[in-house]
């Protein structure tokens, strides 16, 4: 869509919901900091250099870069935390699905979208959360494998980049079809999509690095900016799956007449 052709107000709007979506998640992250730094809990430092790299699911927050110490954590923090980050994340990337169709956004359609695939979401996050234990696990018990299977495991992410976003957007389908229409745009996009993935990549890396050898007020300033970083890259990486899923043509009609298209709706 040229800038000629977007509905009065659209560039506006867009960057409201842009600067909205990354107060929210600085806004999540530093409560999340105020919890840790209230209870003096201590962060625990990557051993690896491959500990750091990761892909992170769903809304960027504090807690995609820090790993809190276990040993110094309430059991039921863990699984808190997973479900806020669903509802939010499910929210936060409906909500730049509608801004890249020039769509509306508000608190209710936030929320709408967040309590929609707040249960997609839990699934995908818990999935990958097993995933990393996995391979935390085996690299402690064999560093040789664990070290291929952090490979395989970066691999899988960047082939399901698309993989939040489409259990979001594609309500109609199926959890696998949503997946399957993930996988089918991820490799229509893939030549101009693994520059994204590697700055995702690095701008993870390095966050996770900092906040783990920083003190405790640093901290906080290293995840907003991520926070800033990450929604601009996932804006970038969002445009570029509804145009590989065709979302930007298929749906430009509805987004004119006002009507409902897909999992998301005005």
């Amino acid at each position: 869509m040229t800038e000629s052709s977007l509905p009065d107000g659209a560039t506006a709007r867009f960057w409201r919901t842009m600067a909205a979506l990354t107060a929210t998640a600085c806004a999540w992250s530093g409560l999340s900091w105020l919890y840790l730094y209230l209870n003096h809990t201590e962060l625990a430092r990557p051993g690896t250099l491959l500990a750091t790299l990761d892909l992170p699911v769903g809304m960027p927050s504090l807690w995609s870069v820090v790993r809190p110490d276990a040993a110094q954590t309430p059991w039921f923090v863990p699984f808190l935390v997973l479900i806020l980050q669903a509802v939010l994340s499910a929210g936060y990337l409906g909500a730049m699905v509608r801004a890249n169709l020039c769509w509306p956004v508000n608190p209710r359609t936030f929320l709408a979208d967040g309590l929609r695939g707040f249960v997609r979401l839990l699934v995908w996050m818990v999935l990958w959360d097993l995933a990393a234990l996995f391979t935390a696990n085996t690299t402690v018990l064999w560093a040789a494998a664990g070290r291929v299977f952090t490979v395989l495991y970066l691999v899988a992410k960047f082939a399901l980049l698309f993989g939040d976003v489409a259990l979001v957007a594609e309500g109609h389908l199926s959890f696998g079809g949503a997946l399957r229409k993930a996988l089918a745009a991820w490799a229509v996009a893939l030549p101009g999509l693994w520059p994204y993935g590697l700055a995702i990549l690095l701008v993870t890396s390095a966050a996770t690095t900092a906040a783990g050898m920083l003190h405790p007020l640093t901290v906080l300033g290293v995840s907003l900016l991520y926070c800033a970083a990450m929604t601009w890259l996932r804006h970038l990486v969002i445009t570029r799956y509804l145009y590989a899923a065709r979302w930007t043509e298929d749906t430009r009609e509805a987004a004119q007449t006002g009507e409902s298209y897909r999992g998301v709706h005005r």
